[in-house]
């Protein structure tokens, strides 16, 4: 969940999902519980509140494209990030899924 504050208010703004994969709206809270994705326990915000890394733990693909990453579970636990980056209308797109070399 993306939230931006104006003075002392916060207001709702998305809600950021992996693209995964056989999912085709990406997962809920529930479902990315269920696959054991643990997406969000790590995040990072740019220093301009434009680009937006949440960390995978328990992302298990040997693969460093998302959508080959879902039926790749040859590197267990070895995690991943998505990144999201905000658009100037303030919408937020999936821009990468990075994993370690």
């Amino acid at each position: 969940y993306v939230y931006v504050r104006t003075g002392s208010a916060w207001t709702f703004q998305a809600f950021v999902k992996p693209p995964i994969y056989s999912l085709p709206i990406g997962p809920s809270p529930e479902e990315c519980v269920a696959y054991g994705l643990s997406i969000g326990y790590h995040v990072a915000l740019s220093s301009t509140g434009d680009t937006l890394a949440v960390g995978s733990t328990n992302e298990n693909s040997c693969s460093s494209n998302a959508s080959a990453a879902a039926n790749d579970d040859a590197c267990p636990n070895s995690g991943a990030a998505y990144v999201y980056v905000r658009a100037s209308d303030g919408t937020w797109r999936y821009e990468e899924f990075i994993k370690a070399p």
